[in-house]
């Protein structure tokens, strides 16, 4: 049997979860009860990738929302050691800015569980057109990413970054080239131009600055939960230290992307990019200049490059809607100064 499924049954977690999470609860004294839903499941004999959510009820009938993130080839410490990081440096859910709160990790299961942030994402507010509450949220979460930015980490602290440049982004650029040119080799030499210019600017940038800056690195409206306790991020599996611009292009892009098949406003949605970059602008507490704007097109490019790949080589492809963005992006690069 796959040992994740123990963290599916009811009696087995019940007794693991008092005797690991309790701990980190002190003012309360048992355990009652869990719920499980899975949010993500995918088992096979004996590998597997999962999400899962517990409802835990404590004694005086609270309860808490905890979740595991597992999988068998990949563990995921990187991530809870992230939420470790951003605990001690500001991040403490003391104010409106949250974070998950990261409580261990379980080399048994190469997972870690930690406290979510109960609320809805972004994404779900513009599906439902709630533009009252975007235009209150935007802000908060330009805040969450300029705070982020701004922490200064001491010299002693480790973070991995084997994901902090396009190239090496998982799953690669030499794998992404690979798979299109074995599927669409009509498509291969534009693809590659496009990954060519965007890594060549992003080392110009990167080898002229000392500093780099720690960057969530998949910054869009699913990851962005509001509650009811203020404003989080979630999934921070690609933290590094990079290029900030990176989290602004990103977040602009999946904006863009993810309104455009909800909202038939594009004026609004222009409006929602902008309420968000001059709120970031101004909480980071600086100006635009040429060089940060060209960078944040870079990652703007970048992100709709990375919906090609999905739409190129998921299970069910959609070439045709790869091909506008391949070439909307090329025009992009075509035009671009650097």
């Amino acid at each position: 049997m796959n040992k994740i499924l123990k963290l599916l049954d009811e009696e087995f977690t019940t007794v693991y979860l008092r005797k690991k999470v309790l701990p980190f609860y002190p003012e309360h004294s048992a355990i009652t009860k869990i719920k499980i839903k899975p949010h993500k499941k995918m088992i096979w004999d004996k590998t597997y990738h999962v999400v899962f959510e517990y409802t835990v009820q404590f004694e005086n009938e609270e309860n808490v929302t905890i979740f595991v993130a597992a999988h068998s080839d990949e563990p995921r410490w990187r991530a809870f050691n992230s939420l470790k990081i951003l605990e001690s440096n500001g991040f403490d859910n003391q104010d409106e800015l949250l974070i998950p709160r990261p409580l261990f990790y379980s080399r048994q299961f190469n997972g870690f569980f930690y406290q979510g942030i109960e609320g809805k994402n972004l994404y779900h507010f513009i599906k439902e057109h709630n533009f009252i509450l975007l235009e209150r949220e935007l802000p908060r979460a330009a805040a969450w990413f300029a705070k982020l930015h701004c922490i200064k980490l001491n010299k002693d602290i480790k973070i991995e970054n084997e994901n902090n440049t396009i190239a090496t982004v998982i799953p690669g650029v030499t794998h992404i080239l690979k798979k299109v040119a074995e599927k669409y080799p009509d498509h291969i030499q534009d693809v590659k131009f496009i990954y060519d210019c965007m890594i060549r600017q992003e080392e110009n940038f990167l080898t002229k600055v000392q500093e780099k800056w720690l960057v969530h690195g998949d910054a869009h409206p699913e990851n962005i939960i509001v509650s009811e306790r203020g404003l989080g991020v979630i999934d921070f599996a690609d933290l590094c230290l990079g290029d900030f611009a990176r989290d602004i292009g990103t977040f602009l892009a999946q904006v863009e992307y993810m309104a455009s098949k909800k909202i038939e406003d594009q004026a609004y949605i222009e409006k929602m990019k902008g309420i968000f970059l001059a709120n970031y602008l101004k909480f980071a507490k600086i100006k635009m200049t040429d060089s940060l704007q060209e960078r944040i097109n870079l990652y703007q490019n970048w992100t709709m490059m990375r919906i090609v790949s999905v739409f190129l080589l998921r299970e069910n492809p959609s070439p045709e809607k790869a091909i506008i963005i391949i070439k909307k992006v090329k025009g992009h690069l075509l035009q671009s100064p650097s």
